[in-house]
């Protein structure tokens, strides 16, 4: 039997501070590798605020990988990969840069796991930030800040996947 090694909190931090730095040109700080509470840490933010991009991983190992963040973030980080005046991003500028995030940080993470896996395409909810993972748990996480602002990125394991270590 093979041993499934699931990416860690470190890991995630590893990888969204290089997707990070090659897209937007600046370092993030890395807060938390672990669980805080036993899930991903809170925002700290009301729900208007709040963004989420999802990717799906299916195949041998199967879950999600969500990007949680705030929207002055996904604007900043907008302006900086699209070269615009903070004014002239919107809100589909917004879920772009955070959907090509979350989907470039998938797919490092479906390297690092068994073939076969395959991606669905990044969704992006804006205000809440919640979407329903039912059977699924919380396999690693981690948080990093830009300019003060919170990142978390989070893997959630399906309950039919095999836990790896």
């Amino acid at each position: 039997m093979t041993t499934i090694v699931t990416p860690s909190g470190e890991d995630l931090a590893a990888l969204l501070d290089q997707v990070w730095t090659t897209y937007i040109g600046e370092e993030l700080a890395v807060l938390h590798t672990e669980p805080v509470d036993g899930g991903p840490a809170p925002l700290g933010a009301p729900a208007e605020q709040i963004l989420l991009a999802l990717i799906s991983i299916s195949g041998t190992w199967n879950g999600h990988l969500t990007v949680r963040t705030l929207r002055d973030v996904a604007q900043g980080a907008a302006t900086v990969m699209f070269d615009l005046p903070v004014e002239e991003v919107g809100d589909a500028e917004i879920s772009d840069v955070l959907g090509e995030v979350a989907n470039v940080i998938g797919g490092n993470v479906k390297a690092m796991l068994p073939e076969p896996s395959m991606l669905s395409l990044p969704q992006v909810v804006a205000g809440g930030g919640t979407v329903s993972l039912p059977a699924t748990e919380l396999a690693a996480t981690a948080q990093l800040d830009w300019r003060t602002l919170p990142i978390i990125v989070s893997l959630w394991r399906a309950s039919d996947s095999p836990e790896g270590r």
